[in-house]
């Protein structure tokens, strides 16, 4: 019986032995796997600091060096809002402020159809970001930096949107007619041609002396009035090209508005985030030409009406004259009808006729 103990105690003497031997060897080996794993991390963050570009001397830099430098990632986060700056200090608690400008080039015929209005023209959106501030690392450049639609990947854009629009494009489908331009004092004006299919409820009952009016509403997709206000520009807010010329409506005059409002939390139209949100418009006031519609229409119609007329002068047995007379006046009558009916498909002529 005593073999068997004697047996036990060597074997838990070699194990200890054993044991002793190679917890410190991994001990050891972890010690130094953290150790190179730190000086690893110190390196590479060495390397990302020395890999920043500087934007000492910036003079000699061309404008696609400065601006690519300006906007490296090292310095420059395109998903962070630029903060207004107040003095010489940015203000992180106080909205952007987003100054538009559009120009429209030509409007055309709303389409009773489909209740729409399409505009062409130019949109303009000027802010201060003053991470693109570069007069102090070029003091002798003081003309503006120019880009393109690359540049547009690299900054931060506040993701404008026509609220009534049908069919649009805002700075993503035509990125060739984008112009970026940056001021030495980092502010920033972005302009795009913009092609869009509002939503225009037309009012129909006093045709064709009828007056409509059509609204574009421009509103931030993403931030809610916290984070940016938009504001109609000061100088020539909105400008409409005296050339154009409208079928069957007379341009009268324009105007715009600002407003904030409250949306619900949950609201898919606003990233279900909800608050207060900045809105701006402006409204195009067109009345219909008339003058066509009296000459083609109401003269030719009472023009058949006086001629049905003359049936009453026949004499009673010329039945033959006035049937003839009858069946031209309504055929023609409904012809006018017909032709009447192809411009104005959602009121019913003959109430007007």
């Amino acid at each position: 019986m005593k073999f068997p103990l004697v047996l036990l105690h060597y074997l838990i003497i070699c194990l200890t032995l054993v044991l002793a031997a190679v917890v410190p060897e991994e001990c050891e080996k972890t010690s130094n796997e953290a150790i190179s794993m730190h000086i690893n991390s110190s390196t590479t963050k060495t390397q990302r600091t020395t890999s920043c570009p500087a934007l000492d001397n910036a003079d000699s830099s061309t404008q696609t060096q400065l601006i690519y430098r300006l906007t490296n990632p090292c310095r420059f986060d395109r998903f962070d809002r630029p903060f207004p700056v107040l003095g010489k200090n940015s203000v992180a608690d106080q909205p952007t402020n987003i100054n538009v400008r559009i120009y429209i080039t030509d409007i055309k015929i709303i389409d009773t159809n489909d209740m729409q209005c399409k505009i062409f023209g130019f949109l303009q959106l000027r802010y201060m970001d003053q991470r693109l501030a570069f007069g102090e690392y070029a003091p002798k450049r003081l003309q503006p930096v120019f880009g393109d639609s690359q540049l547009l990947d690299r900054i931060w854009v506040p993701h404008i949107i026509f609220v009534n629009e049908q069919n649009t494009a805002i700075l993503e489908t035509s990125k060739k007619d984008i112009l970026i331009m940056v001021m030495p004092d980092g502010v920033l004006s972005i302009s795009t041609r913009i092609e869009a299919s509002l939503s225009c409820s037309v009012a129909l009952n006093k045709f064709p002396f009828d007056d409509q009016k059509c609204s574009a509403i421009i509103e931030s997709w993403l931030y809610n009035s916290s984070e940016v206000i938009l504001h109609w520009d000061e100088e020539d807010s909105i400008e409409i090209d005296s050339n154009i010329q409208l079928i069957d409506y007379d341009l009268e005059y324009s105007w715009h508005n600002e407003t904030i409002f409250q949306t619900r939390k949950g609201d898919l139209r606003y990233t279900l985030l909800g608050g207060n949100y900045s809105s701006i418009s402006f409204t195009v006031y067109l009345t219909r030409d008339s003058l066509f519609y009296t000459f083609d229409y109401f003269l030719p119609s009472i023009m058949l009406v006086a001629i049905s007329w003359v049936s009453f002068w026949l004499q009673a047995d010329q039945t033959p004259a006035r049937t003839t007379l009858g069946t031209s006046t309504m055929l023609s009558l409904f012809t006018l009808t017909a032709n009447y009916e192809k411009k104005i498909r959602n009121k019913k002529p003959c109430t007007v006729l």
